[in-house]
């Protein structure tokens, strides 16, 4: 996925995993959940650029202790997060899989 306007949208219901190379500092979002009740889930790996960029995390997204990771900041650094909703995408618990995996 690319970023548009320092914004990305992972859409549900055309992937579940994602790889996005962060060009610009952004906002990371989703559409398109399965319905309440239901579980989407999605996988985004992210590979930072020559300069160290930042993900802003929409207000549904929810991580342990309320807080965020902070990504790494290496030239071509993976990080590794996964999401998944059960109630139409009101909330999304986050995971993260692997950091600094270059």
């Amino acid at each position: 996925v690319t970023s548009s306007s320092a914004a990305v949208s992972l859409d549900l219901q055309t992937a579940n995993n994602f790889s996005h190379d962060l060009t610009e500092n952004t906002t990371i979002s989703f559409t398109n959940p399965a319905a309440s009740g239901k579980v989407s889930g999605a996988t985004l790996r992210i590979i930072q650029g020559s300069t160290a960029r930042t993900i802003t995390w929409n207000s549904s997204i929810k991580w342990a202790g309320d807080t965020a990771p902070t990504l790494s900041t290496g030239d071509n650094d993976v990080d590794i997060f996964t999401f998944y909703t059960v109630d139409g995408g009101t909330t999304y618990y986050a995971f993260t899989g692997g950091q600094d995996m270059s």
